[in-house]
């Protein structure tokens, strides 16, 4: 009965693999079509728009608790974001120098 479990496991981690290789297919077919389509390049889209709008819910959302004066939950996202900045910024600079 155990090795039917592990195999399951592994059978549901090569799934989920799969399911977001073809996600990814899909982001990056996605991200092409709107750069020719809106005459923008490639890396503006993916290193610029994407993250602020894949992040425009977690921006709302601390709005919405600020409202609520649920301030540990509004810093937290204003931290997770400075958090990301920051680590693209680090990256940049590792490739400058």
């Amino acid at each position: 009965m155990l090795q039917c479990i592990k195999g399951f496991k592994h059978f549901g981690a090569s799934l989920q693999r799969e399911i977001i290789a073809l996600f990814s297919e899909y982001v990056v077919a996605a991200i092409e079509d709107a750069s020719n389509s809106w005459g923008l390049s490639i890396s503006f889209l993916s290193i610029i728009l994407l993250p602020i709008v894949g992040n425009a819910t977690k921006y709302a959302g601390a709005i919405i608790f600020a409202f609520k004066n649920k301030l540990d939950i509004t810093l937290d996202v204003a931290l997770e974001s400075a958090a990301q900045i920051a680590m693209f910024v680090v990256e940049k600079q590792c490739l400058l120098i």
